[in-house]
């Protein structure tokens, strides 16, 4: 077992070796890097991301390290630091009805939090294929899509809340 253990430490890719940032699995992929930076480097606002799982998943991660708040994080975890509410259920079930273009009241949700972003990654373009041109023709009158990658039909890119002047009376 040792000599195996050893093997690996010693074949295996270290892509990340002397890297203490915990964000180098993001940047291998040059469109989930740019998504990244693009977050990183935009101005502060709270992030929509989809929710795949309870935890130990990639959830809310480019938000993360792009230090802007989200609407939810890793639910099972969010949901034991608060107390277990009811409302981190609904919230979830808001945001998966979201990212699979089925939540009534779409801005009105997304003007709840208020959401300055909104990701949408190629595991949801995977998961979902074509949702992507059912939520934008929701949200298209508050939030622009900023494409990252198009490859044919599938795309990966950034929703971004649309500013309005504000009218001064």
């Amino acid at each position: 077992y040792g000599i195996d253990l050893a093997r690996y430490g010693w074949y295996a890719p270290k892509p990340a070796i002397g890297k203490m940032a915990g964000d180098g699995w993001l940047k291998h992929d040059d469109t989930t890097r740019n998504l990244l930076l693009f977050l990183k480097y935009a101005p502060a606002g709270i992030v929509l991301e989809s929710v795949d799982k309870g935890a130990y998943s990639s959830s809310s991660a480019l938000a993360l390290f792009a230090y802007k708040p989200v609407v939810i994080g890793w639910p099972d975890h969010v949901a034991q630091w608060h107390g277990y509410p009811d409302y981190i259920k609904q919230r979830i079930e808001q945001v998966r009805q979201f990212f699979n273009a089925q939540l009534e009241n779409t801005l009105a949700f997304l003007a709840q939090f208020p959401v300055q972003y909104i990701v949408w990654t190629q595991a949801d373009e995977t998961r979902a294929p074509g949702m992507r041109k059912r939520i934008d023709g929701k949200i298209k009158t508050d939030y622009q899509w900023r494409p990252f990658s198009k490859i044919g039909e599938q795309e990966v890119g950034i929703w971004q809340r649309i500013a309005r002047p504000q009218i001064i009376e």
